[in-house]
């Protein structure tokens, strides 16, 4: 909580955001999070909030990926390691709420430059509640590629 996150993946470009959010019931609060390659936040597990942060020129040089992002498909069939559920519905009761994001502008190389999205519920993941954030400046704002999901959605689009 209160931190300043910045220039970060500089090594490792994709897949390495400023914040990795893993198992049950953790808080990211009140931080800035700017200039970076890929994701801000990257969210895994249950019951987890992100509110009152602020996020700005990140995901610039990578496509199919979201300012804040939840991801299930980490499962040991992918070279990402971290989490052992893969596709399934049991990423549960994260709040995703009164968040900053905007000015998420991809470089000029991107392949796909529409594909970036300031917070994206992927891979089946569902049960989250996306509400209050602020979203300026960016092409998608929310998506949700999941099946089944329950999103609350009272978002204020500028």
């Amino acid at each position: 909580m209160n931190n300043q996150i910045h220039d970060f993946a500089q090594w490792v470009r994709a897949n390495n955001p400023g914040v990795i959010v893993t198992g049950v019931g953790n808080t990211v609060k009140n931080n800035v999070i700017f200039n970076a390659p890929h994701a801000a936040i990257m969210i895994e597990g249950n019951d987890h909030v992100v509110e009152y942060n602020e996020i700005y020129n990140v995901a610039k040089e990578t496509c199919d990926v979201g300012a804040i992002y939840i991801n299930t498909s980490h499962d040991g069939q992918h070279t990402d390691k971290r989490s052992s559920l893969g596709y399934g519905y049991s990423y549960r009761g994260t709040s995703i709420s009164y968040n900053y994001i905007h000015d998420i502008i991809p470089d000029s190389n991107v392949a796909w430059p529409n594909q970036l999205i300031g917070i994206y519920v992927d891979d089946i993941a569902s049960g989250t509640t996306i509400f209050g954030n602020i979203i300026n400046n960016v092409p998608i704002g929310i998506m949700a590629a999941t099946e089944g999901a329950t999103i609350e959605l009272k978002i204020i689009f500028p």
